[in-house]
């Protein structure tokens, strides 16, 4: 492991094997995107906490308490994210389906199948 006081996140996403996040939106996003496991201890802002259930129910990540994790129970939570086959193939799974969002048109046919008169040109 290594910690940085900063580092370029999406270029420290595409080398790591866990990412551990604060539970925002964008950055559970960038770790799917890379397919990465992740530990999440969420910050409490906006919808940090939400999220981070969210993940949980999904079993999309491993989450931390900030409040009474000490070192050792934080190591062993990112060794689980790690190691966990079960985490890994639900996190590539939901990799899977984002991409076909982006690649397979799907929004852009739901948004289309919504309006009244099909899709128009020209904006």
């Amino acid at each position: 492991m290594e910690v940085f006081d900063w580092a370029p996140q999406l270029s420290a996403l595409s080398v790591a094997d866990v990412a551990i996040h604060h539970g925002g939106i964008h950055s559970i996003h960038e770790a799917l995107e890379f397919g990465l496991p992740t530990v999440t201890y969420s910050g409490g802002l906006n919808d940090q906490d939400g999220c981070a259930a969210r993940l949980a129910a999904k079993g999309l990540s491993v989450l931390g308490t900030k409040s009474s994790d000490g070192p050792d129970r934080m190591a062993g939570r990112i060794i689980t994210a790690a190691d966990d086959l079960a985490l890994r193939s639900r996190v590539r799974d939901m990799k899977s389906r984002t991409d076909a969002y982006r690649t397979g048109g799907v929004l852009e046919g739901l948004v289309a199948g919504l309006l009244p008169n099909g899709p128009t040109s020209g904006g």
